[in-house]
């Protein structure tokens, strides 16, 4: 299976910890020189600049497996995972559903500019907040987050500006971005079976933000 087994591991340091100034202003440092992806914003009145930010982030998440990958991957259970509309099976790296969680939960924030949808509505953002709660406790980071003094606010406060060990983002993105169509790590989807007026609907419904079909 042509999965990246081996991503390689970097330290980051985060960053958006709040700051906060004794005339009252509380602020978060952004560094716009930073590398991608760490030069975007990705929260904040909602804008198209933050939106393009999220769908370089996430867009095109789901890619295409071939029968063999299906069958290494879940067993006998392949079977229920095939696509009825595009042929083939549709999956996705795990870290790109819980991007797609945490910019839900982003645009529930403002939901004049992003109301609900039938499929992204109260039992969705639920199923991300427990989705997340089990992603956090799974990964179990044990970087040590400090506290510190604030005369402002006249308490301490956590500094979550601490480095971590992590796994490439980079490498992730560009091994999805090469299952996409026209990449070379594409599998072509086996269409037999599905009629012309399923295989468009779904071709329809899985456009990206683009209008482009990723997979």
């Amino acid at each position: 299976m042509r999965l990246p087994t081996l991503v390689p591991l970097e330290l980051r340091r985060f960053t958006g910890t709040p700051k906060f100034e004794v005339h009252g202003e509380t602020w978060r440092t952004f560094n716009d020189s930073a590398a991608w992806p760490e030069n975007h914003r990705y929260v904040g009145t909602p804008s198209q600049a933050i939106d393009d930010a999220w769908n370089e982030l996430i867009g095109c998440r789901y890619i295409s497996l071939s029968e063999e990958e299906a069958a290494d991957t879940w067993g006998a259970r392949h079977a229920n995972y095939r696509d009825e509309g595009l042929g083939g099976y549709t999956a996705g790296l795990d870290v790109f559903h819980t991007l797609h969680c945490v910019n839900a939960l982003r645009k529930s924030l403002y939901p004049d500019f992003y109301p609900e949808t039938r499929l992204h509505g109260t039992v969705h953002l639920e199923h991300c907040i427990d989705v997340l709660r089990q992603e956090v406790q799974c990964y179990g980071s044990t970087t040590l987050i400090p506290s510190q003094y604030f005369p402002a606010i006249e308490q301490n406060y956590i500094d979550s500006d601490q480095q971590h060990v992590c796994r490439s983002f980079t490498t992730l993105r560009e091994w999805t971005n090469r299952r996409r169509i026209h990449g070379d790590l594409y599998v072509k989807r086996n269409t037999s079976g599905i009629d012309e007026t399923t295989l468009q609907r779904a071709i329809k419904y899985n456009l990206d933000s683009n209008g482009e079909l990723c997979s």
